[in-house]
């Protein structure tokens, strides 16, 4: 048998329980919207908002984890880009909605102009891999 959660030091109760505790406070802000209504909320793929006219509206965020210690140790920068717009539009399109827009962030502690053009080249493809 394979390595399991236990064995690699995850506690999956813990986990469900720091998530039933973080949708509660989540859900606490649902009744400020006025505007929308809330169909899918924390816990699944993707947030689901009713928007005017009864059209719903996905989002999601995700980033890439541990897999960019494996990009630096590469010296290879694009690929995370990939990644990164590939983890979202999975999330998107496996509760039925299509991807629209993507929005970016990258945490760094100094500026690299050569990594930055390579995360953003590889953002680049992989949202044209995803039309």
């Amino acid at each position: 048998m394979g390595i399991t959660y236990k064995d690699a030091g995850v506690d999956i109760k813990k986990i469900k329980q720091s998530q039933a505790t973080i949708g509660r406070l989540i859900a606490s802000t649902h009744k400020l919207q006025k505007k929308i209504q809330i169909r899918s909320g924390f816990g699944h793929y993707a947030g689901i908002v009713e928007i005017s006219g009864g059209k719903l509206l996905a989002t999601h965020t995700d980033g890439v984890g541990t897999k960019v210690i494996i990009s630096q140790m590469m010296k290879k920068y694009d690929t995370v880009g990939i990644d990164c717009v590939a983890m979202n539009v999975n999330d998107i399109i496996c509760t039925g909605a299509v991807p629209i827009s993507f929005v970016d962030y990258i945490a760094a502690n100094r500026t690299e102009h050569e990594i930055f053009k390579k995360i953003v080249q590889g953002l680049v493809r992989g949202a044209k891999k995803a039309q």
